[in-house]
């Protein structure tokens, strides 16, 4: 019998440990985003000398920086399927890093005298390897 007194569900009971991982990697990026924002607004507007080459890296890694928050978001709301792979694994990995990295490219990598963005590169090449990680092990467990 019930007494009416029972408690409500607690956000994310019954979630895995991954899926709130990503979730707050994704809100943390968003943030992040919302942040890089805020200094593109004050720091590009205020020195209108900056190059238009640098405004463009610096754009790029912000709006880079939102794709991988929404990715880890969307991993972190979507039901897993049965049990994770060992692949699985490595591509949350990869794409928990990607925000991290984004955030240091944006703060460090556009220089003016340089197209070489190393951080940049790296996050993407992560942020590809973690969909496809997650990707691959899900389509071969359909196909069993």
């Amino acid at each position: 019998m019930s007494s009416g007194l029972e408690s409500p569900p607690t956000p994310g009971a019954g979630r895995e440990v991954p899926a709130l991982v990503h979730l707050g990697a994704g809100a943390l990026a968003v943030i992040a985003f919302l942040a890089t924002g805020l200094m593109m607004r004050s720091q590009l507007r205020a020195d209108p000398a900056v190059d238009l080459a640098v405004r463009y890296m610096r754009r790029a890694d912000h709006v880079y920086l939102l794709l991988s928050g929404l990715l880890n978001l969307a991993l972190g709301l979507v039901p897993a399927a049965g049990r994770r792979s060992r692949l699985q694994t490595i591509g949350s990995a990869c794409l928990l890093a990607a925000p991290l990295l984004y955030v240091v490219a944006f703060l460090v990598e556009p220089r003016p005298a340089s197209l070489w963005r190393p951080f940049t590169l790296l996050a993407t090449l992560l942020a590809a390897a973690g969909v496809l990680l997650h990707v691959f092990p899900a389509l071969w467990g359909r196909q069993r």
